[in-house]
């Protein structure tokens, strides 16, 4: 049964006309935002390295499998940041890997500690089709794509961001809100000999919250859509609790029934003589119908934010 599943996922990513979402799925570590709206590249004015492994459906063979390396850098004054980072995604005989170049500009409003960004995204993507792990009836199927079949496509994304305090994340009680669109260019990848398309689409998110400061501690209620093309979205609500430099705890629930818990602690400057370790992880469970086959999911991530 697990194999099917994930058989009919790919047969339908190719042979048939399906909506779904095709960029890996997003990481609730928010230090992890600018890889989703450019435009949160640099909020704070903190340099950071980040590395995340995901690991979705345990329950599965050649279940989803997300790697991801970047960093963020404030630039100029700090008016602007530039960030990048590489995204490893597999799932059965579907493999991508990115490199994504974040280039965000922000406006400061001298009568308060508000700041608007925007963001602008350059990616250039391989995608790969190993068919030899695809299991089929008819090996001699002309929809088949080729063995080893490779696409290289660029693409871009655009992205705002508003945040009431863009000083310091520690400062004061403040907002934000930020909409995105991935994907601007809705590229074609035609495999086989009779050009199967496995069609790039349009991706957007909107992001809403507020973080609640109280002595050095706060707590961060939000809100994360993400939307795909021909009407296809999924609704987050989260929450979380960070004492600072000391260590956070978090939870998401999403509207298509999947919970996620997460925490981490955080390696002051004492410590490390200069910068500021973060260490965390989280998992992923789905109560809807097919909960109990997925099995549970599993990430880690650690970042490293330079002294400034």
């Amino acid at each position: 049964m697990k194999n099917i599943f994930i058989l009919t996922l790919i047969s339908c990513a190719f042979f048939t006309t399906i909506n779904a979402q095709q960029l890996a799925e997003r990481s609730f570590f928010t230090n992890n935002s600018y890889q989703w709206n450019p435009a949160m590249t640099g909020v704070y004015d903190f340099t950071e390295i980040s590395l995340n492994y995901k690991q979705q459906w345990l329950g599965f063979n050649d279940a989803p499998l997300t790697a991801t390396i970047g960093g963020q850098v404030p630039l100029y004054k700090r008016n602007m940041a530039v960030g990048a980072f590489i995204v490893t995604d597999k799932i059965g005989a579907l493999r991508s890997n990115t490199i994504n170049f974040n280039y965000a500009y922000k406006l400061k409003f001298s009568s308060s500690d508000a700041q608007l960004s925007l963001g602008f995204m350059g990616t250039l993507g391989e995608y790969h089709v190993d068919s030899g792990d695809i299991l089929v009836n008819d090996e001699d199927d002309v929809l088949l794509p080729d063995d080893g079949s490779t696409k290289i496509v660029p693409n871009a994304g655009f992205g705002i961001y508003y945040t009431s305090n863009g000083d310091d994340d520690f400062d004061e009680t403040y907002y934000y809100g930020g909409i995105s669109v991935n994907q601007l260019y809705t590229s074609n990848l035609f495999y086989g000999a009779n050009n199967a398309n496995y069609k790039r689409a349009l991706h957007g998110n909107a992001l809403l919250g507020a973080r609640f400061i109280s002595m050095e501690s706060y707590f961060e209620p939000s809100i994360w859509l993400n939307y795909g093309a021909q009407n296809i979205y999924n609704v987050n609500l989260g929450l979380k609790y960070e004492q600072y430099n000391t260590f956070w705890a978090a939870m998401t629930v999403a509207t298509n029934l999947t919970f996620t818990l997460q925490g981490g602690v955080i390696l002051d400057q004492d410590f490390l003589g200069g910068g500021v370790l973060r260490i965390g992880g989280q998992g992923t469970y789905n109560i809807g119908g097919l909960g109990g086959q997925q099995g549970v999911g599993y990430e880690f991530f650690t970042a490293y934010r330079f002294e400034n």
